[in-house]
């Protein structure tokens, strides 16, 4: 019987402490949900600030719009908020948004996505996990579960999407070591679960029966094992990986559908972008990245 593995995985990326007040005002500008991490870190985020007596918040949602999401952080801004929880929705937004709190004097937390920065110009503290990282430790366990020899499908979270061009670019460090195992196929699935679903169905209805299938979050994991299902395809002779460790992914490993998921604990991850702001201390932030895991 295959071993069935769960890593525990998560980094703190950026912590910046910040100033004590009566009440701390706090804007939460989410991106978007989806059936699977970004539910659990909404949820989280709102338990977390519903526990804080000395705290206010509001939250809103931009459905995937970077321009909707801009008009809500000034909202945000104007309202007289201390601090922004920032989730972008996407990349190319970033330096906009880092300039416009910047200008206000309101320090800016990021969750989940790293923006592309190296500088910023005001206060800015960044919570993620090590994706690099993340894509290593997943790869080597895949590749361990069919002892380093098979042809594999990897399904890309999306081009634009920072953690997960860095999972993928761990998965390909860790297959360059892994000259048994080769990519037939790499379709972007852009994280989502039915995206995913239908990618695999096609591979599948074509006759494509890869030994290994990387995906670079849980979702897309569910979705091929949807694939697999509505098939009617065994899914004992391939492994599958995610990345996030949903509940819906621990319930696929408790099935034995799913080899790997690496757990990325958001009810734990919004703890810290809510203590910042008590006692911020600009310019003092420290990175927590450690590179690929060897073996």
């Amino acid at each position: 019987m295959m071993r069935r593995f769960l890593a525990l995985f998560v980094v703190l990326g950026m912590m910046v402490p910040a100033a004590a007040s009566a009440e701390v005002k706090i804007g939460i500008a989410m991106a978007k949900l989806n059936q699977g991490f970004l539910t659990l870190l909404h949820d989280a985020l709102v338990e977390h600030a519903n526990s804080k007596s000395d705290m206010s918040y509001k939250l809103t949602m931009a459905d995937g719009d970077p321009a909707k999401q801009i008009e809500k952080i000034k909202e945000f801004i104007k309202s007289g908020v201390n601090t922004i929880i920032f989730h972008p929705a996407d990349s190319d937004m970033t330096e906009e948004v880092n300039q416009l709190a910047a200008d206000a004097g309101v320090p800016l937390v990021y969750v989940n996505r790293t923006p592309p920065q190296l500088k910023f110009p005001g206060k800015v503290a960044i919570v993620t996990s090590n994706e690099l990282v993340a894509g290593c430790v997943q790869m080597r366990m895949l590749a361990s579960l069919v002892n380093g020899q098979g042809k594999m499908v990897l399904l890309h979270g999306g081009a634009d999407h920072p953690a997960a061009k860095a999972r993928t670019e761990g998965v390909k460090e860790i297959l360059a070591e892994k000259p048994g195992i080769e990519v037939i196929h790499e379709p972007m699935a852009n994280r989502d679960r039915a995206e995913a679903e239908a990618i695999m169905s096609g591979l599948l209805a074509k006759g494509a029966r890869p030994d290994i299938i990387a995906c670079n979050n849980d979702e897309m994991a569910i979705g091929a094992i949807n694939a697999y299902k509505k098939a009617r395809v065994s899914l004992d002779d391939v492994v599958i990986g995610g990345t996030d460790g949903t509940p819906a992914a621990l319930a696929e490993i408790e099935a034995g559908t799913l080899e790997v998921s690496l757990f990325q604990m958001p009810t734990s991850r919004p703890n810290a972008p809510w203590r910042m702001p008590i006692s911020w201390q600009p310019a003092n932030m420290r990175s927590s990245s450690t590179g690929c895991l060897t073996s």
